[in-house]
């Protein structure tokens, strides 16, 4: 029989759905996705093998596991829990005789999906989940049809109507309703309240390794994250329509360099002052540029952003800043999460900088100028590549060129553990990464005793014109060096060759874009959406609706200013059409008022014919189903009771599968009646 095919085929695939949910996580080990497998395995074997042993087994072993998994495996109570719903729902699945097995496996099942949506903050759980619910709203119609046929004696279905009734169209039509439930779903999560205090949450999440962010950074350690593709963040540009070209994220700021390892500056963390919602670091007269950043947990506290970050705004509870402009959170993060950076990214034209020749502040000189112990030849080297050059910005324009003109990028330098690193690049090798190209402006330009120091960030290229974001990757981990000029502060140069920029620009295929966009509308307005979002959503409403308004009060202006003279005797002439059309239409369909259309609740042309038959002896008994009594005719009373037969196969298309008479049926079947009226 295929209903019971049907419905052990819709059970299996919101199991599936539900432990797809889990393994799409990233957060369950190999071990339990190997349990995940052996019970769907077991499942499908369990109606020819008595597994009901091993399934009580696996229970009651399940609670010792559970305190064995939070006090010694995992200890973290919800993987824990998750875990011990992995090892309950493959124990059910070997073993489902009964009703109650089946209701305890649907139950399960949710609670699996609750503990992946506390787990998944990634696109994948919004696949899982659509499956998951249309798969449940299949099982649970198809689980009460099941339940009612086995616990009544007398059916009016049997098993080929039950067949005929359970089709594509049924399994079709209820897909719908589960999508539009859904629909309905996500317009309330839209309108309710942004509330929740995280208490299914799951705290320590995966972080992605990171270099070039401490307090202390080893020379050369930047070059390996750059192999990396992993997505470190994505940022929006809201006010920019087109992408800028490659952007560079401030991170760190490294200030002294020993040879070997660049440090932060040694200065107290202060906390950032808050006004209102916003997080103001510095006040300015220049347009800040807005950038709207997901960034994933990494083993960082920095916050990043575009140049010089003047404002925040974001769920923190506060933020902590230094002497060197970055911006800190209280700890490292533990889940992807959100902000807002404004950030003033204008810059002095080359003449403003060229005529800056003031004295710099002796706290700026002390801090840095520093340069390790190294030979007389790196300060020659600075000094013959500034010769012909006057002024902090000619002199740290000619360091730039001359590194990207006469040294070359690769991930894999040489070394030559003789000679320190500044001068094995500089005078034998003269091949590296940004941290090599970075430091050794940066070391030049001290040696002639200008202000440099060292900043560490991403810089990306990567535009994904569909969403209109930019994606950063740990590939695009970078540093480059900011000069100190008295009137203007800090600016960026970098002497890294365009090598690096051609190596990140790379094509991107339109499933990927796809996926990135998908990606970034979850994070932004599933994951992240927040009450001011709500907010923001209802005044924008509010202002189409007005928009709306207007132009729908200027089209009856114009109707009564004279234009509805024409228009107004169409749209009735078209109305009328519409209504002949749909009455004849209706009429030709069979959905008038004659004797043999289907009625709500009935089909009036088998009464008919039951009442000829009854007239002529032949009643149907009670509990019989139309298709035998239709058989149990024809086979007593002979050929001339054939239309018995064709009366009935039309009428369970159109009492269970919903299948309109057309006007050829309609007049077949009067004849059918009317010659059983004359047998």
């Amino acid at each position: 029989m295929r209903f019971y095919t049907y419905f052990k085929a819709a059970t299996y695939l919101l199991v599936l759905s539900a432990f797809m949910s889990l393994a799409l996580t990233d957060e369950i080990a190999s071990p339990y996705l190997m349990v995940i497998a052996l019970g769907i395995a077991g499942g499908i074997i369990q109606e020819r093998f008595d597994l009901s042993t091993l399934s009580r087994v696996i229970v009651m072993v399940s609670v010792p596991f559970l305190l064995a998994d939070f006090f010694i495996i995992s200890k973290d109570i919800l993987l824990a829990f998750t875990h011990l719903l992995i090892l309950l729902t493959s124990a059910r699945l070997l073993s489902l005789r009964t009703d109650s097995d089946y209701s305890q496996l649907y139950l399960l099942t949710f609670f699996d999906l609750l503990a992946a949506a506390a787990l998944a903050i990634n696109l994948s759980f919004a696949f899982t989940f659509t499956l998951y619910l249309v798969s449940a709203t299949w099982v649970l119609l198809l689980f009460h049809i099941k339940r009612e046929v086995e616990v009544k004696e007398e059916v009016e279905i049997n098993r080929g109507e039950l067949d005929s009734t359970v089709n594509l169209r049924f399994f079709l039509g209820i897909g719908g309703i589960a999508v539009f439930s859904l629909v309905v779903t996500l317009a309330i999560f839209f309108i309710l309240p942004r509330v929740g205090i995280g208490l299914f949450s799951k705290k320590p999440g995966k972080v992605l390794k990171t270099s070039g962010f401490a307090d202390k950074v080893d020379f050369g350690s930047i070059g390996p994250v750059t192999l990396d593709p992993t997505t470190v963040m994505r940022v929006e540009l809201p006010g920019f329509g087109i992408e800028m070209g490659s952007i560079y994220l401030r991170g760190g700021v490294l200030a002294s360099f020993n040879g070997a390892t660049w440090e932060k500056e040694r200065s107290r963390r202060e906390t950032v002052k808050k006004e209102g919602t916003d997080f103001i670091l510095s006040e300015g007269t220049h347009p800040l540029v807005r950038q709207e950043i997901i960034l994933d947990p990494i083993d960082s506290d920095v916050i990043f952003g575009m140049a010089r970050v003047m404002r925040l705004s974001g769920r923190f509870t506060f933020l902590l800043t230094d002497g060197s402009d970055s911006v800190y959170l209280p700890g490292n993060p533990t889940s992807r999460f959100q902000y807002t950076a404004y950030s003033d990214i204008s810059t002095p034209k080359a003449q403003e900088l060229d005529a800056d020749r003031g004295a710099y502040p002796p706290e700026v000189l002390s801090a840095y100028t520093k340069t390790p112990p190294a030979s007389e030849r790196v300060k020659d080297l600075a000094l013959s590549i500034t010769d012909n050059a006057e002024g902090t910005h000619q002199k740290a324009v000619a360091i730039e060129r001359y590194l990207k003109k006469n040294y070359s990028y690769t991930l894999e330098p040489k070394r030559d553990e003789s000679l320190p690193p500044v001068e094995d690049f500089l005078f034998k090798n003269r091949e590296g990464y940004c941290d090599h190209f970075s430091t050794a402006m940066a070391i030049l330009l001290r040696e002639i005793s200008i202000p440099t120091r060292l900043v560490t960030g991403y810089v990306t290229s990567e535009w994904n014109d569909l969403g209109r974001f930019y994606t950063v990757r740990q590939s695009n981990a970078h540093s480059w060096v900011e000069v100190y000029f008295p009137s203007y502060g800090w600016i960026t140069f970098d002497p890294t060759p365009p090598a690096i920029s051609a190596e990140e620009n790379r094509v991107i295929s339109s499933v990927s874009k796809y996926i990135g966009y998908m990606r970034l509308k979850w994070d932004r307005y599933i994951v992240n959406f927040t009450l001011q979002d709500q907010v923001n959503a209802a005044r924008e409403a509010r202002r189409r609706t007005e928009s709306g308004r207007e132009s729908l009060l200027k089209v009856i202006a114009a109707l009564r200013a004279g234009i509805g003279k024409v228009w107004i005797p169409l749209l009735i002439l078209g109305a009328a059409a519409s209504v002949i059309y749909l009455t004849l239409s209706r009429k030709w369909r069979g959905g008038g008022k004659g004797p043999l259309l289907r009625k709500k609740g009935t089909v009036p042309f088998y009464q008919e014919m039951l009442k000829i038959l009854a007239r002529k002896g032949v009643i149907r008994p009670e509990g019989m189903t139309p298709r035998e009594f239709a058989r149990h005719v024809f086979s007593e009373k002979g050929s001339e009771y054939r239309g018995v037969i064709d009366v009935t196969e039309v009428f369970e298309r159109v009492r269970y599968g919903g299948f309109p008479l057309g006007l050829k049926e309609t007049e077949s079947l009067n004849n059918i009646l009317e010659g059983m009226r004359k047998v």
